[in-house]
């Protein structure tokens, strides 16, 4: 099982780093209950341009969630935040649209190449 969530919970603005945690671990605890040896595979929430006044909740939810999967097993956190950022350490705008918020197919992409070795 591969999740990708979060980001829009924090960017409602009704959501903190550690609700969206919350949230996640009682989706995983869900999982578990359902699908107890299914691998649960959580992409780290990425650092859209548009949603820079939300990067310290994003770093906080992912920073949780991935100190929490590292205790559980059947579990993986891919850090896709890095292959994301340019020189400058800031989110490179060529992989998002103009709305600096949804990926472009370069984007995903470079989602892909991290991922992959994951989904082995």
């Amino acid at each position: 099982m591969v999740i990708y969530a979060g980001e829009n919970d924090i960017a409602s603005g009704k959501q903190t780093g550690r609700q969206t945690f919350d949230r996640l671990a009682a989706l995983f605890t869900h999982v578990r209950q359902k699908l107890p040896e299914a691998t649960f595979t959580f992409i780290s929430i990425k650092s859209s341009p548009s949603r820079r006044q939300y990067f310290a909740e994003n770093d906080i939810a992912n920073q949780l969630i991935k100190d929490y999967l590292a205790k559980q097993e059947n579990t993986q956190f891919v850090d896709i935040r890095p292959i994301m950022l340019g020189k400058n350490g800031q989110p490179e705008p060529i992989l998002f649209k103009s709305d600096s918020l949804h990926m472009l197919p370069a984007g995903y992409e470079r989602w892909g190449r991290i991922l992959s070795p994951y989904l082995k």
